[in-house]
């Protein structure tokens, strides 16, 4: 509905004005009238002789000054219930007549006609079937006795309409899970079927907890998935990590190790046990003994002393990092550094643990080895292995890389995990003096040899990481599969022997995150990564920052700033004078003022009423709200005139009142005899509509919730805090009522998983005629059809039909849009129209909710002519659309 607007001119009445107008008028001067005093206006009443009855009258002399200079009838209203007055300062008074008898079963009035006072028995009749009332003295109204609906049939829900009376609808039996069969016994209520033995449901991930910490569980198509962590230990001796510096513990209640420092000359138990308070170095323990790893530098000396790295290299600070100068002397560097095909003359040693669920051991089958006649193989156990760690591992001898050249790990593999363990994985790694890294991790099927180059550059450009320790190990499958395997063979560290060159940065890119690269006058310089971490170890990214959230990805930290979050009020501040900034708990509220106290633009201002004139003065100050009229109306309680007899209701935002209270039928004629029969029964008016050819009532359903009025529809929800109701004062496309979901006190439905129905009365479609469902929706929530659907329905007996869903032409979140629904094909039918919102998760549920208003079924009252089957089109699916004789008609699939 379009908004006045106000205008005014000197030749029309002025009917709202701004403030600095009224001022301009109240400095104009006026000239003020003779003042006659006191007793010119009390003048004395004159003799005029005897009246009819013989009694002399006296004549009226009163002199009418100031403001009742227009004499003594300008202020008769014609009210009788009114005593009119007239003070010469301050213009007409009309007091209305008190009629209280201070009975509270009586309603008191006044005459219109008469100006006698009446008082009526109050009947206490609410319009309501579903109540008895009686009244009471000293209270009024009660309600004596509540209508019982309840049928005991367990799959209806029973309810009593005001209107209607008792009404049974269907209960919904939807336990939410994908994997059951849903039904419901009349005497038992709802049944869930499972999908049998050794299955179990779920809906999300969460519904599949086992209370095990060394399993991650996951849902794929209703069904729980179960996989292990790696690295999940059930008992110490998962924890061994050979090292005489602790005690090795592990923790069931959460599958962690624990390594404890034991007290001892060297040994560590924690990278703080080796803090030096140097900034520019990493600090960790590496097999309980301390590790330092240089990251920035301002001078030679703090890079290894500024000594020499082995035969190849002295040391240098270059912007801030520590670079590795190769002094170019003769056999200084070996290109093979170390390797092993695992034969017995190679000289790089490596010892082999087993895992629970498999171990590596040296193979020499014929045929089965890259390079010469033997590989080491890993394979799984028919049984689990006692004393066995969470993975198999090889752990080679230490070889130390040639300084400041271009080194690389390279190694084959090949991998046949069995068929029911896709997620067995092989991983690299890598231990130095200075800290223990990550590499590479190979996952999936290699039936046939496969070779991998890892570039090690980075490390041996470091003085502190130049003693290199390899380790492979296997993550076996939860499940024991003897068939899978995994084969290593000719494991070698090769260098050229050449420092490694470059012209931009990238190409010092090994690929690694245990490293941070840098092109330095044409050569590689290489610093531990700061930002490293391992697998899932969130903690040790925590940058101390409360406004960050850190976490481990992919071997490093991400630190991803809070959104709205802060330290103190001064980076809160949002540049709107209307709001109240400031830091509570790390987090920037910002509460709007109401706009009684400020606001920005007219919009601000907006009360959704039309019948107000909204403006906003100036920024910072209150807003004004001026009525466009006297009479002006949104809904029928502002027409509201207390008299019985009337029929009060808001037309186009006009008050009507039609009167229902009769002695005769002719007291009831409206005027149009054909189209209605009008009667008078009780004393009140009855209208019938008589159905004669051209008479058609087209308004079958018109609610506007207006004063919370729901007009006949029923709710049903499954919380009592976020759920459906009518409101007042908050969002309405018309007026100030609407049906909504959500929790009013919090201004959203963030209560967990709900849903509900808002269902109307049975209507009758009519035939025909084409019939349309309007209904004017704002929704603030996720705007997925997936979450937080909203579907309307029709529904007839156990029939239901989906009409319209979120994804319908013209809907977007937090946007007033009216909708419309073609509902011929149930012409001549019985049908109720339900609105459903559904959560269908308690994720993202932080929006203001759902709001609808001004429904209506509407009829054209004319028939629905064609000339072709698709002049017939209801936008319906499930219907079938035909012409036939030039008039539309449906069937219903």
């Amino acid at each position: 509905m379009t908004r006045r607007t106000a205008r005014f001119s000197l030749a029309t009445p002025v009917r709202a004005v701004s403030l600095a107008f009224m001022l301009s008028l109240a400095s104009c001067s006026v000239e003020e009238e003779p003042n006659v005093g006191a007793d010119a206006a009390d003048a004395a009443e004159e003799d005029t002789g005897p009246d009819d009855a013989g009694t002399t009258k006296k004549k009226d002399t009163k002199v009418w000054t100031g403001k009742c200079a227009g004499g003594p009838t300008m202020c008769d209203d014609g009210n009788p219930c009114t005593a009119d007055d007239c003070d010469p300062h301050t213009g007409c008074s009309n007091d209305v007549k008190d009629c209280k008898d201070d009975d509270d079963c009586t309603k008191d009035l006044c005459d219109i006609t008469t100006g006698s006072c009446k008082h009526i028995k109050d009947p206490c009749d609410d319009n309501n079937i579903c109540t008895i009332n009686v009244c009471q003295k000293g209270e009024g109204c009660v309600v004596d006795k509540v209508l019982d609906c309840a049928d005991d049939d367990a799959c209806t829900a029973d309810g009593c309409s005001p209107i209607k009376g008792c009404v049974s609808s269907p209960a919904s039996c939807d336990d939410g899970k994908s994997c059951t069969k849903d039904s419901c016994d009349p005497k038992t209520g709802c049944k869930h079927d499972g999908p049998g033995p050794g299955v179990q449901c779920c809906e999300k991930p969460i519904d599949c907890e086992d209370d095990s910490p060394c399993t991650v569980h996951s849902c794929v198509g209703g069904v729980c998935q179960t996989q292990p962590v790696f690295g999940c230990c059930k008992a110490d001796l998962d924890c061994d990590d050979g090292n005489g510096c602790t005690t090795d513990q592990c923790s069931v209640a959460t599958g962690a190790c624990a390594n404890i420092y034991k007290p001892g000359a060297g040994c560590c138990a924690t990278k703080a046990d080796c803090h030096d308070g140097d900034n520019c170095t990493l600090d960790h323990c590496i097999g309980g003994k301390c590790g330092y790893d240089v990251t920035c530098c301002s001078a030679n000396s703090d890079c290894n002393k500024g000594g020499a790295i082995g035969l190849c290299a002295a040391v240098t600070c270059t912007n801030s990092l520590c670079a590795a100068k190769p002094t170019g002397k003769a056999g200084c560097c070996n290109p093979l550094v170390g390797g092993t095909s695992f034969e017995k003359a190679d000289k790089l040693g490596y010892k082999l643990l087993p895992g629970t669920n498999g171990r590596w051991k040296l193979d020499t089958t014929a045929n089965t080895a890259k390079v010469g006649a033997a590989s080491l193989k890993y394979e799984g156990a028919s049984k689990q292995i006692a004393g066995g760690s969470p993975v198999a591992r090889i752990i080679f001898d230490p070889v130390e890389l040639p300084a400041a050249t271009q080194v690389s790990v390279r190694f084959w593999f090949l991998a046949q995990p069995g068929p029911l363990s896709p997620k067995e994985r092989f991983r690299v790694r890598l231990r130095t003096a200075a800290g223990e890294w990550h590499l590479l991790e190979i996952y999936g099927t290699y039936p046939s040899w496969q070779l991998r180059t890892i570039d090690l550059s980075a490390f041996a450009a470091r003085a502190s990481t130049r003693k290199v320790q390899l380790i492979l190990d296997v993550q076996p499958s939860s499940k024991l599969q003897p068939t899978a395997f995994f084969r290593i063979d000719d494991v070698r560290f090769t260098s050229t022997c050449k420092a490694k060159s470059c012209v931009t940065k990238s190409q010092c890119n090994d690929f690694l995150a245990a490293s941070t690269e840098a092109c330095i006058g044409g050569k590689c310089v290489y610093a531990a990564d700061t930002e490293y971490c391992e697998y899932a170890d969130h903690k040790s990214c925590d940058d101390g920052d409360k406004c960050t959230t850190d976490y481990c990805s992919g071997n490093t930290c991400k630190h991803i700033k809070k959104k709205n979050c802060c330290h103190n009020n001064t980076e809160c501040d949002d540049k709107n004078v209307c709001t109240t900034d400031a830091c509570v708990n790390s987090l920037c509220v910002h509460p709007k003022k109401p706009p009684t106290q400020c606001c920005n633009a007219v919009a601000d201002c907006d009360d959704s009423n039309p019948c107000t004139i909204d403006a906003c003065p100036a920024v910072g100050l209150p807003c004004q709200h001026t009525k466009t009229s006297p009479d002006c109306c949104v809904g029928k309680l502002d027409c509201d005139d207390s008299d019985k007899c009337t029929i009060d209701v808001c037309i186009d935002l006009k008050c009507s009142h039609k009167n229902q209270c009769c002695k005769s039928d002719k007291d009831c004629d409206d005027g149009d005899d054909k189209c209605t029969t009008d009667k008078c029964a009780k004393n009140l008016c009855s209208w019938t509509p008589t159905g004669a050819k051209g008479c058609c009532e087209k308004g079958m359903l018109s609610v506007g919730f207006e004063g919370k009025d729901l007009g006949g529809f029923k709710l049903v929800s499954s919380l009592t805090t976020s759920k459906w109701q009518a409101v007042v004062g908050q969002r309405a496309f018309k007026g100030k009522g609407a049906l909504y979901y959500g929790n009013p006190a919090k201004k959203n439905f963030n209560d967990g998983k709900s849903k509900g129905t808002a269902t109307t009365t049975t209507l009758t479609i009519p035939k025909a005629d084409k019939t349309v469902l309007k209904f004017a929706l704002y929704m603030d929530s996720e705007s997925s059809t997936s979450y937080d659907r909203l579907d309307v329905y029709v529904i007839e007996g156990a029939k239901k039909w989906t009409v319209w869903r979120k994804n319908a032409k013209g809907f977007k979140v937090k946007t007033w849009a009216e909708h419309t629904v073609n509902l011929s094909a149930w012409a001549g039918r019985k049908v109720q129209i339900q609105w459903e919102f559904d959560t269908n998760d308690a994720v993202a549920n932080t929006g203001e909710g759902v709001y609808v208003d001004e429904v209506s079924v509407v009829r054209t009252c004319a028939d629905y002519s064609c000339a072709k089957s698709t002049d017939c089109n209801d936008g319906h699916t499930f219907s079938i659309d035909n012409c036939t004789g030039g008039k539309c008609s449906y069937s219903l699939k």
